[in-house]
C-alpha cells in the first residue's frame, strides 16, 4: 500500500468497495466477497458528538465533544469552517482543562461523564 496517510489509506477502502460492487451480478462471488469484508470489521462503536456552535456563516467556529456508548467524554475538537474549508484542532489535556472549567456546566446538562 505503500507510505500510510489518509489518503491512501482511503484510496485503499474505495477499492475495497468498488472490488466488491463489481461482483454484483456474480451473487456467490458478490457473497465471498462481502463476507470477507465483514470478517475483516474490528468493532462498531457507538459514539456521540455534541457540536457547539460558537459561529455560523463565513466564517464559522465551535467544538465537538465526542463521548463512548456510556456517554464519557473521549475528546474535545475545536473546529473552523470558511468558504470551501474545514478543519479541526484535538484539545490537549490543558486546553480541554480549561474548556471544562468554563463549559462544565453543559457537560452536566448533557449527563456528559468527565
Amino acid at each position: 500500500m505503500g507510505e500510510r496517510n489518509i489518503n491512501n489509506n482511503f484510496e485503499y477502502r474505495k477499492n475495497e468497495l468498488e472490488d466488491i460492487i463489481k461482483h454484483e451480478k456474480n451473487p456467490n462471488r458478490y457473497e465471498e466477497k462481502l463476507n470477507e469484508l465483514e470478517e475483516s470489521i474490528l468493532s462498531i462503536e457507538i459514539t456521540k458528538t455534541y457540536n457547539i456552535m460558537l459561529s455560523w456563516g463565513g466564517p464559522s467556529d465551535g467544538y465537538k465533544v465526542d463521548t463512548d456508548q456510556n456517554n464519557e467524554l473521549t475528546s474535545i475538537r475545536y473546529w473552523f469552517a470558511d468558504w470551501f474549508t474545514y478543519d479541526e484542532i484535538k484539545l490537549e489535556e490543558k486546553e480541554k482543562e480549561n474548556f471544562i472549567s468554563v463549559y462544565g456546566y453543559l457537560l452536566e446538562e448533557f449527563e456528559i461523564k468527565y
